[in-house]
């Protein structure tokens, strides 16, 4: 890095018992280097910036082609589904098939009826079952983007090997607005769960086990025991390599001023303040397309009062730090805004002997001064000296 600063400075007595301190700096650098960044690719949200993903920076250990995934098309062939038994309503408030369902698939009936309500039992595709026969878009094609959901086949309670039919789970029925599955559907049951009993269906569709669940079916490689090379899903297979390097940030403008006062209150009580500003917070980045920040409050201040008395030496001292955002390599976050008091007593008892104690963060502010640190909270301590 190279640097250029310059500096404006006072320092001199604002009456006989006050001194002051002040400085402007202006510094350029021409080379401006940043703390370990992420370099591989990041997928964030939109609405509130929150990270949800790495790009793998190379296909090495990956099984591509994995674009599909999120491409508004059927790349599996399971959007118009299999011709069968649509029930609209199988299940009872206890989670049973209701008995005038299985009643009515015995006897061969094409419909049933619970609490005055009658059911039709048709054979339909489930992109019927779902209403997804119109044309969203108007391209002429019935397939639309945003047509997904969950086929759960309903079987006889007490022949598992009888199938009466299907019935569909919608998103809007299952998610929560943080895209995972409402507490009801997930209870479990001699250790299974509803939702793996489903299995998802039509355009770019969620997956509760595998996510986005929509790449097309490619050869994995793989060759089964009746000589077949088996097909699955294109998707990233290897964990993403996370790159950290630094970044030239190139010219960077950094302006500050620090201002301390000194006031003799007495011959044996003083008085000290500073405090700074900081003028240059964060920088643009080329890579993220975002603003990365210093690493520094933009104001702080610092002041301690001494006083030498008869029964000892004290010191009460305070310091305020601004809230500011904080980013070095995988740990990022917010600290501050924080207060801290600290006092101090020390004692000469004897010749050889001497007695201190300090309390720190009297008032308990806890607070982290960097993020990956450990919160700071209390702080006590007593010493005792012997010097020969």
């Amino acid at each position: 890095e190279k640097m250029q600063t310059l500096e404006f400075g006072y320092k001199g007595k604002l009456t006989n018992s006050t001194l002051i301190t002040a400085d402007l700096y202006i510094s350029q650098f021409d080379d401006f280097f940043s703390p370990a960044t992420i370099i591989t690719p990041i997928v964030k949200r939109l609405s509130d910036d929150a990270i949800v993903g790495m790009m793998p920076v190379t296909t090495a250990g990956s099984n591509p082609p994995y674009g599909t995934a999120w491409d508004g098309l059927d790349n599996d062939n399971d959007w118009q589904g299999e011709l069968y038994a649509y029930i609209e309503n199988p299940y009872d408030s206890n989670g049973y098939i209701h008995q005038e369902l299985i009643n009515a698939h015995n006897n061969g009936d094409n419909s049933y009826t619970v609490d005055g309500v009658t059911y039709e039992l048709e054979d339909q595709y489930w992109n019927e079952a779902f209403g997804w026969l119109d044309d969203k878009d108007g391209d002429g094609n019935f397939m639309d983007a945003g047509e997904w959901g969950w086929i759960e086949w309903v079987y006889d309670q007490d022949n598992q090997f009888d199938t009466i039919g299907y019935t569909i789970w919608r998103p809007e029925q299952i998610l929560t607005s943080e895209f995972t599955p409402i507490s009801t559907y997930e209870q479990t049951e001699g250790d299974r769960k509803e939702v793996l009993y489903w299995f998802d269906v039509g355009v770019d569709e969620y997956s509760f086990v595998t996510g986005l669940n929509e790449a097309e079916m490619v050869n994995l490689g793989l060759v089964g025991s009746d000589g077949v090379e088996r097909l699955g899903p294109g998707r990233p297979t290897a964990p993403p390599q996370v790159i950290l390097s630094s970044l030239n940030y190139g010219q960077v403008l950094h302006t500050g001023l620090d201002i301390s006062i000194r006031q003799f209150i007495s011959q044996k009580m003083l008085l000290d303040c500073n405090f700074a500003i900081f003028g240059s917070t964060d920088y643009y980045n080329v890579l993220t397309k975002r603003y990365d920040p210093i690493n520094a409050p933009k104001f702080k201040f610092n002041s301690s009062l001494k006083w030498d008395s008869k029964i000892g030496n004290i010191m009460i001292s305070y310091r305020y730090v601004d809230k500011f955002e904080w980013m070095d390599g995988i740990w990022s976050g917010t600290i501050g805004p924080y207060n801290i008091v600290d006092v101090h007593y020390n004692r000469q008892i004897s010749d050889n002997l001497g007695f201190s104690v300090s309390a720190m963060n009297i008032f308990n502010d806890v607070h982290r001064e960097l993020i990956g640190g450990a919160k700071m909270g209390r702080q006590i301590v007593l010493r005792l000296t012997s010097s020969f």
